[in-house]
């Protein structure tokens, strides 16, 4: 999620990947993308899903398992018809390649404790149609242990086909990542308070990444997709207030703290 001056989700439609370094902030729009990065190729990180709406690029995801990605939990609100979405895997373009799968409206789960303030904002998607094969790109990403603490200083990876600019810039066919700096919770907490004073409620289930300084950020478009650290997925990008601005860190799902319901919906 990502907003402007106000909190809002980060989704979008873009194409490409690209890579960056930063600390984030916090927003809650579903198309939001990163900004400053550079592109690479989906080899490096094979788990990256477009998560489209209408056949287009609507947010990022991972896969877990043959049949299972998981998203962010704002990439499915109550405006959007669920019969119209898809994913792609296995492609460094939003728009071509790879293999494209149909989703179902029964078996898309949202985490039952998510909320307006993107606590526990987390969905698990099952794909009917195994997405993996010892002769395809395509292969999950690691899933930290229940609880397991987030290091602090740090950098991560930050994945997705969002925005590359405030100014509603787009890049086609690439793919983008970022490389964030990760705080701890108590660290986040005094930190996007001092940002956002008493406007945003940050919970538990909820990390920060970024550069106090800005300039490299997530974005719309790239709601849902992977922040990882050694290859481990450590966050969903949640939301944040614009994009790549100073003093404004962007705000992840917290994958460690929702684990056992990872486990529980899914058998991974």
């Amino acid at each position: 999620m990502y907003l402007s001056s106000v909190a809002v989700l980060r989704l979008v439609c873009v194409q490409g990947l690209v890579l960056l370094s930063v600390q984030t902030s916090i927003e809650l729009d579903a198309s939001d993308r990163i900004v400053g990065g550079k592109q690479i190729d989906i080899r490096k990180v094979p788990y990256q899903v477009s998560l489209m709406y209408e056949g287009a690029h609507y947010c990022g995801a991972s896969i877990i398992s043959t049949h299972w990605i998981i998203s962010a939990a704002h990439c499915f609100t109550e405006d959007e018809d669920t019969t119209k979405f898809s994913v792609r895997v296995g492609s460094s373009s939003m728009t071509s390649g790879g293999h494209v799968y149909k989703i179902y409206r029964e078996d898309i789960i949202i985490h039952e404790g998510h909320d307006a303030n993107g606590d526990n904002d987390i969905a698990a998607i099952y794909i009917r149609k195994p997405m993996l094969s010892s002769r395809r790109i395509e292969r999950p990403v690691v899933l930290p242990k229940v609880g397991q603490p987030v290091p602090v200083g740090l950098l991560a990876l930050v994945t997705g086909w969002g925005r590359i600019a405030v100014t509603y810039l787009y890049i086609l066919i690439i793919i983008i990542n970022i490389y964030f700096l990760i705080m701890l919770l108590e660290v986040v907490i005094m930190l996007c308070h001092h940002y956002y004073i008493t406007s945003h409620n940050l919970v538990f289930s909820m990390i920060c990444a970024g550069y106090a300084e800005g300039g490299v950020d997530a974005c719309q478009g790239d709601s849902g997709g992977p922040l990882t650290l050694n290859g481990v997925l450590i966050g969903i990008v949640s939301w944040g207030v614009g994009c790549a601005e100073a003093r404004h860190v962007g705000v992840y799902t917290n994958v460690a703290k929702v684990r056992n319901w990872i486990r529980a919906k899914t058998h991974v």
